[in-house]
Protein backbone atom coordinates (compact mmCIF):
# COMPACT_ATOMS: atom_id res chain seq x y z
CA UNK A 1 0.00 0.00 0.00
CA UNK A 2 1.41 3.37 -1.00
CA UNK A 3 1.84 6.13 1.55
CA UNK A 4 -0.95 8.32 0.06
CA UNK A 5 -3.36 5.37 0.08
CA UNK A 6 -2.45 4.52 3.65
CA UNK A 7 -3.00 8.13 4.74
CA UNK A 8 -6.41 8.28 3.02
CA UNK A 9 -7.65 5.04 4.55
CA UNK A 10 -6.37 6.02 7.98
CA UNK A 11 -8.04 9.42 7.68
CA UNK A 12 -11.30 7.75 6.67
CA UNK A 13 -11.12 5.36 9.62
CA UNK A 14 -10.60 8.30 11.97
CA UNK A 15 -13.54 10.17 10.40
CA UNK A 16 -15.74 7.09 10.79
CA UNK A 17 -14.73 6.78 14.44
CA UNK A 18 -15.63 10.44 15.04
CA UNK A 19 -18.93 9.91 13.23
CA UNK A 20 -19.84 7.04 15.54
CA UNK A 21 -18.98 9.20 18.56
CA UNK A 22 -21.10 12.01 17.12
CA UNK A 23 -24.14 9.74 16.86
CA UNK A 24 -23.59 8.41 20.38
CA UNK A 25 -23.65 11.99 21.67
CA UNK A 26 -26.73 12.78 19.57
CA UNK A 27 -28.65 9.76 20.85
CA UNK A 28 -27.60 10.59 24.43
CA UNK A 29 -28.97 14.10 24.05
CA UNK A 30 -25.55 15.74 24.40
CA UNK A 31 -25.67 17.08 20.84
CA UNK A 32 -28.86 18.68 19.53
CA UNK A 33 -28.16 18.07 15.83
CA UNK A 34 -27.65 14.81 13.96
CA UNK A 35 -24.13 14.69 12.41
CA UNK A 36 -25.41 14.49 8.83
CA UNK A 37 -22.54 16.47 7.26
CA UNK A 38 -19.95 14.20 8.83
CA UNK A 39 -21.94 11.16 7.73
CA UNK A 40 -22.14 12.43 4.16
CA UNK A 41 -18.39 13.11 4.18
CA UNK A 42 -17.58 9.54 5.26
CA UNK A 43 -20.00 8.07 2.74
CA UNK A 44 -18.67 10.18 -0.14
CA UNK A 45 -15.02 9.55 0.69
CA UNK A 46 -15.57 5.82 1.00
CA UNK A 47 -17.41 5.71 -2.31
CA UNK A 48 -14.55 7.56 -4.01
CA UNK A 49 -11.85 5.30 -2.57
CA UNK A 50 -13.79 2.18 -3.50
CA UNK A 51 -13.64 3.21 -7.16
CA UNK A 52 -9.83 3.43 -7.10
CA UNK A 53 -8.31 0.27 -8.48
CA UNK A 54 -5.57 -1.22 -6.35
CA UNK A 55 -3.76 -4.53 -6.31
CA UNK A 56 -2.99 -4.11 -2.63
CA UNK A 57 -5.01 -6.70 -0.70
CA UNK A 58 -4.68 -4.92 2.65
CA UNK A 59 -5.98 -1.68 1.10
CA UNK A 60 -9.06 -3.38 -0.39
CA UNK A 61 -9.73 -5.32 2.82
CA UNK A 62 -9.70 -2.18 5.00
CA UNK A 63 -12.06 -0.39 2.62
CA UNK A 64 -14.42 -3.38 2.44
CA UNK A 65 -14.40 -3.62 6.23
CA UNK A 66 -15.24 0.08 6.51
CA UNK A 67 -18.02 -0.30 3.96
CA UNK A 68 -19.55 -3.24 5.85
CA UNK A 69 -19.31 -1.37 9.17
CA UNK A 70 -20.89 1.76 7.69
CA UNK A 71 -23.83 -0.22 6.28
CA UNK A 72 -24.40 -1.85 9.67
CA UNK A 73 -24.16 1.40 11.62
CA UNK A 74 -26.33 3.34 9.16
CA UNK A 75 -29.10 0.77 9.59
CA UNK A 76 -28.84 1.22 13.37
CA UNK A 77 -28.67 5.03 13.16
CA UNK A 78 -31.70 5.18 10.85
CA UNK A 79 -33.72 2.97 13.19
CA UNK A 80 -32.92 4.99 16.31
CA UNK A 81 -33.45 8.31 14.51
CA UNK A 82 -36.89 7.12 13.40
CA UNK A 83 -37.74 6.14 16.98
CA UNK A 84 -36.68 9.60 18.18
CA UNK A 85 -38.84 11.29 15.53
CA UNK A 86 -41.82 9.11 16.48
CA UNK A 87 -41.26 9.63 20.20
CA UNK A 88 -40.74 5.91 20.87
CA UNK A 89 -37.01 5.91 21.62
CA UNK A 90 -36.62 4.01 24.92
CA UNK A 91 -33.99 6.36 26.35
CA UNK A 92 -36.26 9.34 25.68
CA UNK A 93 -39.22 7.51 27.18
CA UNK A 94 -37.30 6.73 30.35
CA UNK A 95 -36.18 10.35 30.54
CA UNK A 96 -39.80 11.43 30.09
CA UNK A 97 -40.97 9.12 32.85
CA UNK A 98 -38.32 10.48 35.23
CA UNK A 99 -39.31 14.03 34.31
CA UNK A 100 -43.00 13.40 34.91
CA UNK A 101 -42.36 11.54 38.16
CA UNK A 102 -40.61 14.55 39.67
CA UNK A 103 -42.51 16.50 42.30
CA UNK A 104 -43.15 20.20 41.60
CA UNK A 105 -40.37 21.04 44.05
CA UNK A 106 -37.92 18.93 42.04
CA UNK A 107 -38.62 20.63 38.72
CA UNK A 108 -36.66 23.73 37.69
CA UNK A 109 -38.56 26.97 38.19
CA UNK A 110 -40.05 28.56 35.11
CA UNK A 111 -38.55 31.81 33.94
CA UNK A 112 -40.56 34.82 35.12
CA UNK A 113 -42.82 36.38 32.50
CA UNK A 114 -41.62 39.75 31.19
CA UNK A 115 -43.57 42.77 32.45
CA UNK A 116 -46.23 44.08 30.05
CA UNK A 117 -45.21 46.91 27.80
CA UNK A 118 -46.79 50.21 28.87
CA UNK A 119 -47.18 51.18 25.23
CA UNK A 120 -49.07 48.05 24.24
CA UNK A 121 -52.45 48.89 22.76
CA UNK A 122 -53.90 45.43 23.44
CA UNK A 123 -53.07 42.51 25.75
CA UNK A 124 -50.19 40.46 24.40
CA UNK A 125 -50.71 36.85 23.41
CA UNK A 126 -49.53 34.18 25.81
CA UNK A 127 -45.82 33.44 25.27
CA UNK A 128 -44.95 30.25 23.43
CA UNK A 129 -43.75 27.49 25.74
CA UNK A 130 -40.07 26.61 25.64
CA UNK A 131 -40.30 23.04 24.37
CA UNK A 132 -36.58 22.50 24.86
CA UNK A 133 -37.19 22.26 28.62
CA UNK A 134 -39.03 19.00 28.02
CA UNK A 135 -37.79 15.55 26.94
CA UNK A 136 -37.58 14.92 23.19
CA UNK A 137 -40.26 12.21 23.41
CA UNK A 138 -42.76 14.65 24.92
CA UNK A 139 -41.80 17.35 22.41
CA UNK A 140 -42.44 14.99 19.50
CA UNK A 141 -45.72 13.79 20.99
CA UNK A 142 -46.91 17.35 21.62
CA UNK A 143 -45.99 18.53 18.12
CA UNK A 144 -47.69 15.55 16.48
CA UNK A 145 -50.82 15.96 18.61
CA UNK A 146 -51.16 19.68 17.88
CA UNK A 147 -50.69 18.99 14.16
CA UNK A 148 -53.33 16.25 14.22
CA UNK A 149 -55.78 18.54 16.02
CA UNK A 150 -55.19 21.24 13.47
CA UNK A 151 -55.84 18.84 10.61
CA UNK A 152 -59.17 17.85 12.16
CA UNK A 153 -60.19 21.51 12.50
CA UNK A 154 -59.61 21.72 16.26
CA UNK A 155 -57.85 25.06 16.82
CA UNK A 156 -58.23 25.25 20.59
CA UNK A 157 -54.95 26.18 22.29
CA UNK A 158 -53.11 23.43 24.13
CA UNK A 159 -50.02 23.98 26.25
CA UNK A 160 -47.28 21.40 26.59
CA UNK A 161 -47.74 21.66 30.36
CA UNK A 162 -51.32 20.37 29.95
CA UNK A 163 -50.06 17.62 27.68
CA UNK A 164 -47.42 16.61 30.24
CA UNK A 165 -50.03 16.42 33.01
CA UNK A 166 -52.31 14.29 30.82
CA UNK A 167 -49.50 11.92 29.87
CA UNK A 168 -48.40 11.59 33.51
CA UNK A 169 -51.93 10.77 34.64
CA UNK A 170 -52.53 8.23 31.89
CA UNK A 171 -49.11 6.67 32.39
CA UNK A 172 -49.78 6.03 36.06
CA UNK A 173 -53.23 4.57 35.33
CA UNK A 174 -51.98 2.27 32.56
CA UNK A 175 -49.06 1.02 34.65
CA UNK A 176 -51.40 0.28 37.54
CA UNK A 177 -53.92 -1.50 35.30
CA UNK A 178 -51.54 -3.59 33.18
CA UNK A 179 -48.63 -3.93 35.65
CA UNK A 180 -46.22 -2.90 32.88
CA UNK A 181 -42.80 -1.26 33.17
CA UNK A 182 -43.38 1.54 30.68
CA UNK A 183 -46.02 3.12 28.48
CA UNK A 184 -45.59 4.44 24.95
CA UNK A 185 -47.84 7.13 23.51
CA UNK A 186 -48.80 7.72 19.89
CA UNK A 187 -51.18 10.14 18.19
CA UNK A 188 -54.22 8.81 16.35
CA UNK A 189 -57.39 10.25 14.82
CA UNK A 190 -60.65 8.61 15.89
CA UNK A 191 -64.12 9.75 14.85
CA UNK A 192 -62.62 12.95 13.45
CA UNK A 193 -60.80 13.81 16.67
CA UNK A 194 -57.12 13.65 17.58
CA UNK A 195 -56.46 11.38 20.54
CA UNK A 196 -53.50 10.06 22.53
CA UNK A 197 -53.16 6.30 22.30
CA UNK A 198 -51.38 4.65 25.23
CA UNK A 199 -49.55 1.37 24.60
CA UNK A 200 -48.40 -0.65 27.63
CA UNK A 201 -44.99 -2.31 27.26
Amino acid sequence: MSAPQQDEVQGLEEAFKKLRTGYEKYFAGVERLEPLKERDHVRTTLRRLMTVRSANTAYRYRLQSLQASLVTYESYWNRITKQIEEGTYRRDLLRLERKLSQTPEDQPPAAPAPPPSPTAAAPAAAPTADLSRYPAALQSLYTAFVAARSETGDTRPLSIETMAATVKKQMAAIKEKYKCERVEFTVAVKDGKAILKAIPR
